[in-house]
Formats: structure tokens, sequence, C-alpha cells
């Protein structure tokens, strides 16, 4: 201000006025274990830069032990900013920073993301399991530091089309039902490269027995051939032993070629003969294997072989001229067995 030959000067100092604090992002995402930096804006309504100390902390609970490059840091007079620089734990899941200066309060949030796949572990699976069963198969995948990671696992199994399943948690589960075949399968896993087999040999079914025959007919002290087949639903040979036993009484002495017999893998089958004996009957057989059994009745008929030794004979009635004489003969075979069945010619001789 002047006036004639005299002047005042005023020097007034113009400062920030009522200050905002905003901040480069209230919540962003992070993969574990990466660093990310943190800024917050001091400035009036004007873009006017504000000045203090901003304090840094960590909200509890975190997912795991996160540091921060500072604890506090000035505000830049030319910016309004000040910065630090969070380095987040090795666990997924939500960290929170607060900043706090001149009585204002940001919060930052990050959600760290787990990192790349480093690891792919195959779940426990059943090597041997019955044909025609649904087995579950998992995946997990995760990072180095152990964290699930989400993504797609591709499933490829002998003669199909691939199937994607998504990880849930990290793990990716595939409902695998085995074929009606008995053998090994094969069905791998892959991520990225990365590829994990399962081996699965499938086993018979619930096995169920049969025989060639039940009631069956035969001569006296000839050979007849008894067989049982043992098989799942599905018609696949179950494995086995084969116990061959006789059922008393017998008609007479009988016997085995062997008194147990193993099943052929390749076909389901065993068998065993038997020696019926020397009288006409029935003769039973019986065929165990674990819980199951087939039961043979043979009926023995006798030999074709007469023994004329035996034939023997009786008659009735008058041995007069005129008279009428009734004659019977029984037949028997070698081994004395009335023969019921054929035919006598007779002659008369005078």
């Amino acid at each position: 201000a002047t006036s004639g030959t005299l002047s005042a000067t005023f020097s007034i100092t113009a400062i920030a006025g009522t200050s905002a604090l905003s901040q480069n992002f209230t919540t962003a995402s992070q993969t574990v274990g990466n660093n990310i930096p943190l800024e917050i804006c001091l400035k009036d309504g004007f873009d006017n830069p504000g000045s203090g100390t901003v304090l840094w902390s960590l909200l509890e609970p975190l997912p795991a032990a996160a540091s921060l490059s500072a604890t506090s840091t000035p505000i830049d007079l030319q910016t309004g900013s000040a910065s630090v620089v969070l380095t987040i734990g090795t666990k997924t899941g939500d960290y929170m920073v607060k900043a706090q200066v001149n009585g204002h309060t940001a919060t930052f949030t990050i959600t760290s993301d787990a990192g790349v796949v480093t690891e792919m572990l195959k779940g426990y699976t059943a090597s041997t399991a019955a044909v025609n069963t649904t087995l579950p198969l998992t995946i997990g995948l995760y990072d180095s530091y152990g964290n699930p990671v989400s993504a797609n696992v591709d499933w490829q199994a002998q003669g199909l089309a691939t199937t994607s399943t998504q990880t849930i948690n990290g793990t990716a589960t595939l409902e695998w039902t085995l074929g009606t075949h008995t053998g090994i399968y094969e069905i791998t896993a892959s991520y990225e490269g990365r590829i994990a087999t399962f081996t699965i040999t499938a086993a018979p079914g619930t096995p169920t027995i049969s025989q060639n025959l039940s009631n069956g007919s035969g001569t006296v002290a000839k050979n007849i051939t008894l067989e049982v087949s043992l098989r799942d639903g599905f018609g696949n040979p179950c494995p086995g032993t084969i116990t061959w036993s006789l059922i008393e009484p017998l008609p007479a002495a009988a016997s085995f070629s062997a008194v147990s017999t193993p099943i052929d893998l390749q076909t389901g089958s065993a068998s065993v003969v038997l020696t019926i004996g020397t009288k006409t009957g029935d003769y039973l057989v019986m065929a165990q294997v674990a819980n199951y059994a087939a039961t043979f009745t043979i009926n023995a008929m006798p030999s074709g072989n007469l023994d004329t030794n035996t034939i023997s004979g009786t008659s009735t009635g008058a041995a007069i001229a005129g008279g009428t004489m009734t004659f019977t003969i029984s037949l028997y075979d070698e081994y004395g067995n009335a023969v019921q069945n054929g035919s006598v010619d007779w002659t008369v001789t005078r």
C-alpha cells in the first residue's frame, strides 16, 4: 500500500484448506508372495497438497504373515502423496491395511490369489475294483505355497472323449465307472502339460455258479464228465477251486478223477470225471467253491453186457397136451443188475 512517498507491504502465506484423503484403490487383488504399492493422497478442495506423516498398519487377522516397507511415510509436499509397499503373505485370502494421517483414515483390502500350479497330486483310489463299479478319481492342484488353485482339469479314458471338471478348493473330481469286462483300465488327468495316470484293475463281480447238467444218466462202471462254471453277471470268469464230493448213501462205491479242480480263468469252468459204481441207482455229487454249490444227480443204468450165467426162469401151468404154461425169465448184466428194458426171443423145440 502506498501514500505519497510512503509504502507498506503485507506478506500472507496461503496454506492448504480443509484437506480430504484419497487412495489409489480400495480393493485389489495380487498373487500370494508378491508386492503391491499402496498410496494415499491428501489435498484440499483446490488440489493443494496437504502435509503430515501417514501411519501404516496391518489389520488382523491375516491369512498369513505380511509386511510393510515402512510403518510411517511423510506426505510429499509437491504431490500430496505418500506410499508404502505391502508384501503379501504366502496364503490366499484378504489382507487389510490401514493408513492414518491428521484424523483421516483409509483402508485397503487386497485379495491374494493362488500362484501358478507347481504341484499336481493324485487322490487315493483303489487299485482294484469290481467291474461296473463307479470310482471317484481326484486331482489336487497347488501352488508353491500349498494354496489350492482354481482351474479346469482334463480327463482322458481309453477310447473315450476328453472331459473336463473344475477344481473345488483345489480338487477336481471325476466319477468314473469301470467297464463290464475284467482287465486294466487307465485314466489320465492333465493340466497345462502336467499328467497323472490312474491304473485300475477291474476284477470279476459277484459270481454265479452253473453246471452242464443237473440230472443225467449213465451206465454202471462207466465215466461221465461233470462241469461247473463260475462267472459274474457280465460273463467274466471268476477265480476259485472246485471241491468235489459224493453224497452218501451211494448204490455202490464210485470215484472221481480229482477231488479238487481249479477254475480255468479263460473259460470260467472246471470239470471232473465221475466213475459210476457197479450198481444201478442215483449217484449224487456236490461241487463247492467258497459259498457256492451245485448238485448233480446221475441215474446209473445197467450195463449192456448180459451175464448168461445168471439168467434164470420159472414156469407155471400144466405140462399136458393142450395145456397152458407161463414162462418167466430174469436178465442181469455183468454186475448182477437186473435189466429192466429189452426183449427176449422165444423159440419152441419139439
